[in-house]
Parts: C-alpha cells; structure tokens; sequence
C-alpha cells in the first residue's frame, strides 16, 4: 500500500490536501489564511462565543471553556451527540 495514500486513496499528507485544495490563481497563503478564519469563526458561533476573538484566545480559555461545557452536559446527563 503507498504510505502517502490513506485506506480510502486520499492523502493523507496535509500540505498535499491543501495543494489539491487551493482554487487554481490564489495564492496559497491568502486562501489558507481565509479559510481557517472562516473555519475558526464558524467553530467558534457553533459553540456560541461570540465574546471572544479567535486570533486573540489562548489556549487555556478555550480548554477551560470546552471542560466547563463538558461538566455542564454530564451534570445534565447530556450526551454530546444528543444535541
């Protein structure tokens, strides 16, 4: 089996799936940097966080926010994949 390729034929190379990835005249780090801020906004509106700037967030606050919900769901006895 060619290591580069996953089990479904895909890449498995990161940089090789954003080369495949990236519409033909853009250059590559404007498209990729819109597109991760596109991502990191949509992520971030899906968890409700409207208060926060993604550039500007450390990683503690986004752990202590995600342990925070985590606590409140099973307090809830609330499965993730029930919402």
């Amino acid at each position: 089996m060619d290591e580069q390729r996953s089990h479904a034929g895909a890449p498995t190379d990161l940089a090789a799936a954003f080369r495949a990835a990236t519409p033909v005249g853009y250059p590559r780090s404007v498209w990729l940097a819109a597109a991760l801020g596109a991502l990191d906004r949509a992520v971030w509106a899906a968890y409700g966080w409207d208060d926060l700037d993604p550039k500007a967030t450390n990683d503690e606050v986004v752990l202590s926010r995600l342990l925070a919900l985590n606590c409140k769901r099973t307090a809830a006895g609330t499965d993730v994949r029930d919402t």
